[in-house]
């Protein structure tokens, strides 16, 4: 992923640890230009996701086109490959565009706070750009060298006035089930870390995803942490601290795995930025 310096932009509201668990608020500081700021932010990580936005051009270089065919063909790709709001909606009215804007968001978190290696996106290489990805949200891992953890994260965003939402601990598909269930059917996440492990491009990330594959088959926790990452992204009005849920209270659901809860706060509408977001990322402009 593009690299995006936010920690500056950042405010925290809460931090907590609760023995090995840690729980975490922010909030995107709300400065004059704050919302254009993480738009432009955003803009290159959403085209590079959905395009392969820095190696596009020089791709159709080397097909003999002329400038203006590229030109025309790559404001095309932008326009059918980037999710609009008029088309981001599955089967179940499912917000994709809502969806994987919170999942990027969460992948830049993850990555500038904890250092965390994701090997692969599942929003770069899905099927279907408007159609919502299918596995864990976020699978990656951290090293020091000597500890290494197996990071789960699964990401929701929510406007919904309750404490906590009901995408933390209510439903099917709220993120207490989901983590559970990958901490519980053990088959199932070896699966998904296998399936992640054969995607890697790059030889030190299989290498490190193949141990992990290994370490998680033979349920071995004294060589491998188990990070369980829920992220909420949320609208600064509503937030409360207890939209940590069941995380802090009964975290002993979720051992073996230790808790790593981020919630990010958002002003004004989620639905509204991430639209903006898109919006920006679709439209084309000229390469230099």
């Amino acid at each position: 992923m593009i690299n995006v310096n936010i920690k500056d932009e950042l405010k925290e509201l809460h931090n907590q640890t609760k023995l090995d668990h840690l729980y975490q608020a922010f909030e995107w500081a709300n400065k004059d230009g704050w919302e254009e700021k993480l738009i432009n932010l955003l803009k290159p990580v959403i085209r590079e996701l959905y395009l392969d936005y820095s190696n596009l051009k020089k791709q159709l270089d080397e097909t003999g086109f002329s400038e203006k065919d590229i030109e025309k063909h790559i404001k095309n790709l932008l326009k059918v490959s980037i999710p609009v709001e008029n088309n981001v909606s599955d089967v179940n009215n499912f917000s994709v565009q809502r969806s994987e804007f919170a999942e990027i968001l969460a992948s830049i978190c993850l990555e500038e706070l904890f250092k965390t290696t994701m090997p692969v996106s599942n929003i770069k290489y899905k099927e279907l750009s408007d159609r919502s990805s299918r596995g864990i949200d976020i699978l990656g891992y951290e090293t020091d060298g000597s500890n290494l953890s197996l990071i789960i994260c699964e990401v929701k965003a929510s406007s919904d006035k309750n404490n906590p939402p009901g995408v933390v601990d209510s439903g099917k598909d709220c993120l207490r089930n989901q983590l559970i269930t990958y901490i519980s059917d053990k088959n199932k996440t070896l699966d998904r870390i296998n399936t992640l492990r054969k995607k890697c491009m790059d030889l030190e990330n299989k290498k490190i995803m193949t141990k992990i594959s290994m370490l998680w088959g033979k349920q071995d926790h004294s060589q491998l942490n188990v990070v369980l990452c829920p992220v909420l992204i949320r609208e600064k009005d509503k937030y409360d601290v207890k939209d940590f849920g069941s995380f802090r209270q009964k975290p002993s659901d979720f051992n073996p795995g230790k808790i790593r809860y981020l919630i990010l706060c958002l002003h004004g509408s989620i639905n509204k930025l991430s639209q903006k977001c898109y919006e920006e990322a679709s439209k084309h402009d000229k390469f230099e």
